[in-house]
């Protein structure tokens, strides 16, 4: 689902950056701001890159994949994170005002439209960096009793001694 969410997410800011005004404010697009192109161009491959990155992060993939992955927790960890400041910060910036006076004005009712979606997106990736970090638990674990049981199983027998009372 992340994937597909980031994919997603890409997919609008590449039609944006082709001149697209679609769920932009009236009047709004990409191309009339060299600062918003700018950031439509940098968020279609950081996009792209959060799609790579949580399909590398499936937790479904085999032991060894796992473990050679878990490299990529941490800037799965810190993409989610800021993803999620993004989303809660852009909302209570809105919504604060908003529960105080009763009423959004301005450009600001757009981001009780798009914020939603940074949070969710931040919600999908943590998920999955925890459903990933859980997997690599586990393979490690798996991991260390194989070796437990092959160094048990090349160990030296020990002499069989007899502790039965000997018959007088």
């Amino acid at each position: 689902m992340t994937a597909t969410w980031m994919t997603a997410f890409a997919a609008v800011h590449v039609y944006w950056g082709f001149g697209g005004t679609a769920l932009l404010p009236d009047g709004v697009s990409v191309l009339d701001s060299p600062a918003m192109f700018v950031v439509d161009l940098v968020a279609i491959p950081l996009c792209l890159a959060g799609a790579a990155l949580s399909w590398l992060l499936r937790p479904d993939q085999h032991p060894r994949r796992l473990l050679g992955r878990r490299w990529l927790l941490w800037p799965g960890t810190v993409g989610a994170a800021v993803m999620l400041a993004h989303g809660v910060t852009g909302l209570a910036v809105v919504a604060v005002p908003w529960l105080v006076s009763g009423e959004v004005v301005g450009e600001e009712r757009w981001s009780l439209l798009y914020e939603p979606y940074w949070l969710l997106g931040g919600l999908l990736l943590a998920v999955t960096v925890t459903w990933f970090r859980g997997a690599v638990r586990r393979a490690q674990s798996l991991q260390r009793n194989s070796r437990e049981a092959s160094t048990v199983a090349t160990m030296p027998q020990a002499a069989i001694t007899s502790h039965s009372p000997s018959s007088t």
